[in-house]
């Protein structure tokens, strides 16, 4: 789950554009204007549909079971989108521990680990062994609208960070122009990994929608 901030990105997007060399910083207008870029980008995805999850820790107090998340659930309100993610803070204790989010097959042969059912509006969530205590967190998907801040650290699934970069880069390419000759072969290849890194992001999140739609209905 990789975890970057839009510093992080735009400097990214800027050294592959090439008007930075390693180790060179920018000023920070540029940064402010690279924010915004950034922002627009995000807003211009959400026109075409294409959503931006991050991945957000949320914490819930075990009390006795059974637990379930959605509406008048026992743990939370909201369901979960997706969960990428599990750990529990034993009674106690401040060190979270790892837990192995189970599929439907590990859960039946009663695997160390919670067990998200695929009910909808309201899932049943188990964890094994069944008199855990504590504090349950859980990892899940969150629709991303914006960043806050050139600092604040954002973790997004697998793939979505190196879409983002490449795509900045694109975005920024007109006013790097100016600022640098860039080569047409090296816009050419910004272009093509541009177009590439948010392929894959679409086509996660048709498949991802395809099989949400389908346990949705399968549940109800």
């Amino acid at each position: 789950m990789p975890s970057i901030t839009p510093r992080n990105l735009l400097y990214d997007a800027y050294r592959t554009l090439g008007v930075l060399r390693s180790g060179q910083s920018t000023s920070d207008d540029a940064m402010d204007d690279g924010l915004r870029a950034l922002n627009d980008l995000v807003d211009a995805w959400h026109c075409e549909r294409l959503m931006i999850y991050s991945i957000v820790p949320s914490v819930y107090t075990l009390t006795a079971p059974p637990y379930t998340l959605g509406p008048g659930g026992t743990l939370g309100t909201v369901r979960p989108t997706r969960i990428e993610g599990a750990g529990l803070l034993y009674p106690g204790s401040a060190i979270e521990s790892p837990l192995p989010v189970l599929t439907l097959n590990e859960f039946r042969q009663q695997r160390h680990g919670v067990y998200i059912s695929t009910a909808y509006p309201v899932s049943t969530l188990s964890i094994l062994p069944a008199n855990t205590t504590g504090q349950l967190v859980l990892y899940a998907w969150v629709p991303f609208t914006a960043f806050t801040s050139l600092d604040v650290p954002v973790e997004f699934p697998s793939g979505y960070a190196r879409a983002l970069r490449w795509n900045l880069a694109l975005e920024l390419a007109p006013m790097a122009r100016i600022a640098v000759k860039i080569s047409d072969p090296l816009y050419q290849n910004i272009q093509a990994q541009a177009a590439e890194s948010k392929g894959w992001v679409k086509s996660f999140n048709s498949s991802f929608a395809t099989r949400e739609t389908y346990r949705c209905r399968a549940a109800r």
